[in-house]
């Protein structure tokens, strides 16, 4: 039986969380997050959860569910989203709602692409730590490059950590021989899903959203990002960690340790928060017309025509 997905994307700042909790209370939804770092522990100012009231009042997925030391993938997110949308419309009998701005796994999810978990390989992963101190890292991701020319496009050729592990995927994929689908592989196995789904991107003009990230990077500092991330250092987390390469944390964590002057290390946290904004504006392209696009933030005569559009979505075919 197919299942009705209601899909809200766009890019960071926008809006999205407090669209999403208007739309669940309106349709009796359960939200499944689709954010990358909302799934470490610990880290709730800095990657802008949703509050605990918001929590409390409508079911979160994918939220608080991994240590900072822990990796995740988009592997494990799409075993993890199937399981909450089936318990969401199967088990509960509610309106899952799929809220997020990484776009790799909401295209994964929606296409149905099948990746295998890769396990990490601690001994490869060490010689390729030990090539980028002796060889740099342009040398490796000249190789990755070589091997997965795809992939490579998606991967930000100055971010060692990024680079390492999908050198390791596609290293691992090589050495193990596996079909087709392997983690970060340039054409993953499909197999379409039986979803309906209907799918909200919410935009803004981009100096006004950056200016509305720039706000909200000054908020969070002032209700005790700083503090939050000297806790996870206190914890034994650090920049070697998945989790602490995340926007903000990493220059935070370089502040705390002497390296850059507070000041700095917030202009540099807006600068880079603004370039993933660029980035994910080319998964989520306003000219997708599988995407109706809404204008943030959305006002009263807004919400209510989408309010009419999605009942008349839900009323349609098979749910």
């Amino acid at each position: 039986m197919t299942t009705k997905l209601l899909v809200i994307v766009g890019p960071t700042g926008v809006g999205k969380s407090a669209l999403a909790m208007r739309l669940a209370r309106a349709f009796d939804g359960e939200i499944v997050g689709a954010d990358s770092r909302q799934v470490y522990r610990h880290m709730s100012i800095g990657t802008a959860k949703p509050s605990y009231a918001d929590r409390t009042e409508i079911p979160h997925h994918i939220v608080d569910i991994i240590e900072p030391d822990q990796r995740y993938s988009l592997a494990l997110f799409l075993r993890h989203a199937r399981e909450s949308i089936h318990n969401a419309k199967k088990v509960h009998g509610r309106l899952p709602l799929v809220v997020g701005g990484t776009g790799q796994y909401i295209r994964g999810l929606l296409e149905g692409w099948q990746v295998p978990e890769v396990n990490p390989n601690a001994k490869l992963r060490e010689e390729l730590e030990s090539r980028v101190e002796s060889d740099g890292v342009k040398a490796l991701f000249a190789e990755l490059r070589r091997l997965d020319p795809v992939v490579a496009e998606r991967v930000d050729c100055r971010n060692p950590r990024r680079v390492i592990r999908a050198l390791e995927v596609a290293l691992s994929r090589d050495d193990d021989a596996s079909p087709a689908g392997g983690e970060g592989q340039s054409e993953p196995y499909k197999i379409p899903p039986d979803y309906d789904p209907l799918i909200i991107g919410l935009t803004m003009d981009r100096p006004v959203l950056y200016a509305r990230i720039d706000a909200r990077i000054d908020a969070q500092l002032a209700t005790g990002w700083l503090d939050e991330v000297r806790a996870l250092r206190e914890r034994g987390y650090g920049a070697a960690h998945p989790a602490l390469s995340g926007l903000g944390y990493a220059e935070l964590l370089r502040h705390l340790d002497g390296e850059l002057p507070l000041a700095e290390a917030v202009q540099r946290i807006k600068y880079r928060t603004h370039r993933y904004v660029r980035q994910q504006y080319n998964w989520f392209r306003l000219t997708d017309k599988r995407i109706r696009w809404l204008t943030a933030p959305v006002g009263y005569a807004e919400f209510g025509e989408l309010l009419d559009e999605i009942q008349a979505w839900l009323a349609s075919g098979i749910n």
